[in-house]
């Protein structure tokens, strides 16, 4: 909550210029008004189930409905995100992504019924590595059309700009990078390179820019 939150952080989060937080778990109200107060807007995570110790609203309980209610007129809100990269995890959905992507396809279409004003996305796995993951990525868009927006987690090089491309050509819904980012370890050297971290950082931000 907000008590729990240190202000000189989002200071340093305008002083980079963000404008975006994404959560894994849904804020507080509290929250969002503070992350607000410092020029963010939030992307809201709604988990299929919160199995924290102190569990907020989440999906299969049934809370995402009186939360999204409380805090759809939140100027801060910039859309949902329900569930991150769930599609390496089948085993969550009886072992079936497509029990995911019909669940999650439900309950979107009940949400945009509470709050018919922000967009309703899902943080997808995207491993450029696999063969299959362009034919997955079609196929669960067409079956989830109820998704406004789909955000990739792409964990692959440092240039996201053919995969970008290629991503676009599946469907006319936006996208965007939900996470991506690179390792400090330097697995040909066997040590940690900050500096090659760094670089890799700065040429994904110059690819999707």
């Amino acid at each position: 909550n907000a008590q729990t939150i240190d202000e000189n952080q989002i200071r340093m989060m305008e002083d980079i210029h963000s404008n975006t937080v994404r959560t894994y778990f849904s804020p507080t109200p509290d929250l969002i008004d503070a992350l607000g107060a410092g020029n963010q807007h939030v992307v809201v995570g709604i988990p299929n189930f919160d199995d924290r110790n102190h569990p907020g609203p989440d999906m299969s309980t049934g809370t995402a409905v009186p939360y999204i209610n409380s805090i759809k007129n939140y100027p801060a809100v910039l859309m949902y995100e329900l569930g991150n990269e769930y599609n390496y995890y089948p085993e969550y959905f009886d072992g079936d992504i497509d029990n995911y992507l019909d669940f999650v396809n439900a309950k979107a279409a009940e949400y945009k019924k509470i709050d018919p004003h922000h967009p309703i996305s899902i943080a997808w796995g995207y491993d450029v590595s696999d063969p299959a993951a362009k034919v997955g990525l079609k196929r669960a868009m067409e079956k989830a059309p109820n998704i406004d927006v789909w955000g990739l987690n792409i964990y692959n090089g440092d240039n996201l700009t053919d995969t970008i491309n290629e991503v676009k050509q599946l469907s006319d819904k936006p996208i965007y990078i939900s996470e991506t980012g690179a390792d400090s370890y330097n697995q040909s050297e066997d040590k940690e390179d900050q500096q090659m971290q760094a670089d890799a950082m700065v040429n994904l931000y110059n690819s999707v820019k």
